[in-house]
């Protein structure tokens, strides 16, 4: 009987080293089965039921994440880990509280555990329990001062209270700066820190994404007014757009070589807010900074020339178009919107691309559609040029119409990016922006209600 036993704990545990050997390198299935096995030979074997867990939260099964975990916390409930990672899963699945609780647990078994305090943080965040939130995250940061999540995710918590002075600092830490410090393409340049750089030659580096580059391309004609030769490095959607971008001079796509050539300084965009003290008083605001170029302007006008003049003219977009990434909190399903067809004072038109895009096919409301004509964000601005206003999901086309001095008004959820704040109908990065506000998270009824009574105003205005 010793002899059996031994055999069965020996391939047990034969199969799940090969399991996480696999898991490790990404190669789900194998691990999956070898998983399975080991729970065949030893039901209820706490390490399996916590590595299936994983697995399934890594593919997006948080409920069979929840049930997976759980089982393996009731065989082993000394393991800090095992709640920390079941934290992740209830929150994943919108079940804060639980998952704060399983944070906690996991606190109370390993009271220096960096890495729960942080999640906690990002939890209590989620939560909008921001007080907690930053003082979970402040003790992630005391117990390993150079945790750069915790910082990081206290960055955007602080911008997001609009506490820029302090929130720079730690914004720093955010993981696309890291990742661009330093791109071995610049290696033979050297990284602004805020030295003084008159006459310099300066690279502004676009990095997260195209609305990020939109938001942040401002501080070009700040550096400029400071005396410096500017260039940018951005997404190659944005270069003939910023091309006209005041104080810029050169817009790559890719990083000329030999780099010293071109450039003395270089700069990640998002930490010129930081180096040049920047707060929420003192913004770079002047719109409009973008603007499209004459030819698609034209090009535009003859193809958009059926719409009325009579009516208020208004740009749709309900999601990002970032194909293939699971649904955000921020994007809204075009039958969202379906309460705005009764507005016949309005004239809208779908700017929406991507697979988004395809869920007007299933609306008895059929809009005039443009998104799979616009081969740039050129065309893009070109469009928005001749509209009235735009009405956006927090997304590229949000920026967008915001830098260009359009009338942008933008659905965001209960939790916002940073940029946007707390509270404000108003934002201090683009003045002509109009902000609504889930009060709940996922309830867009409420909010575009509001949308709709606000239009009915405007339209009005637009017949006065």
């Amino acid at each position: 009987m010793v002899s059996t036993v031994s055999s069965t704990l020996e391939e047990s545990n034969l199969f799940l080293e090969r399991g996480m050997v696999h898991h490790e390198a990404g190669r789900l299935r194998e691990a999956e089965l070898d998983y399975k096995a080991v729970l065949a030979l030893v039901p209820e074997h706490d390490i399996a039921l916590h590595q299936l867990g994983l697995l399934a939260y890594q593919v997006g099964n948080f409920a069979l994440a929840v049930n997976l975990i759980r089982r393996a916390n009731t065989r082993a409930p000394q393991h800090a880990h095992y709640w920390s990672n079941l934290a992740l899963a209830y929150a994943a699945q919108g079940l804060l509280r639980d998952a704060v609780e399983s944070c906690k647990k996991a606190i109370e078994l390993k009271p220096d555990f960096v890495e729960v305090f942080n999640n906690l943080g990002l939890i209590l965040t989620e939560g909008r329990m921001y007080r907690e939130a930053e003082t979970s995250l402040r003790r992630a940061i005391k117990l390993r001062p150079d945790a750069p999540e915790a910082r990081a995710n206290l960055g955007f918590l602080l911008l997001l209270q609009g506490r820029f002075k302090e929130g720079w600092d730690e914004y720093e830490y955010r993981p696309a700066n890291l990742e661009v410090n330093t791109p071995p393409a610049l290696r033979s340049v050297k990284r602004w820190h805020g030295e003084p750089f008159s006459t310099r030659r300066i690279l502004l580096v676009g990095e997260a994404g195209i609305g990020d580059q939109i938001q942040m391309v401002r501080f070009a004609q700040s550096l400029h007014a400071k005396g410096a030769t500017v260039d940018l490095l951005v997404h190659p959607q944005l270069v003939d757009l910023f091309a006209i971008v005041r104080g810029v001079r050169h817009v790559f796509s890719t990083i000329p070589q030999p780099a010293a050539n071109f450039f003395d300084l270089w700069v990640p965009m998002l930490s010129v807010p930081k180096l040049l003290g920047t707060d929420v008083a003192d913004l770079p605001a002047n719109v409009p900074y973008l603007q499209p170029n004459a030819v698609a302007l034209q090009r535009w006008a003859r193809k958009l020339a059926n719409l009325s003049s009579d009516r208020l003219r208004v740009g749709l977009v309900w999601a990002d178009d970032l194909s293939g990434r699971v649904h955000s909190p921020r994007d809204l399903h075009f039958r969202s919107l379906e309460p705005l067809k009764t507005l016949t004072a309005v004239q809208f038109i779908s700017l929406q691309t991507g697979e988004a895009a395809a869920q007007m096919e299933a609306s008895s409301w059929k809009l005039p559609a443009i998104g799979s004509s616009l081969r740039s964000l050129g065309d893009t601005a070109a469009v928005i040029a001749h509209l009235d206003m735009v009405v956006t999901a927090d997304c590229a086309v949000a920026h967008l119409a915001g830098a260009m001095g359009k009338p942008a008004w933008i659905l965001l959820p209960a939790n916002p990016d940073w940029r946007w704040q707390l509270g404000r109908s108003d934002s201090p990065w683009y003045p002509t922006a109009r902000l609504f506000r889930q009060r709940e998270l996922e309830q867009w009824d409420p909010v575009i209600d509001m949308v709709h009574r606000a239009l009915i105003s405007m339209a009005a205005r637009k017949v006065a």
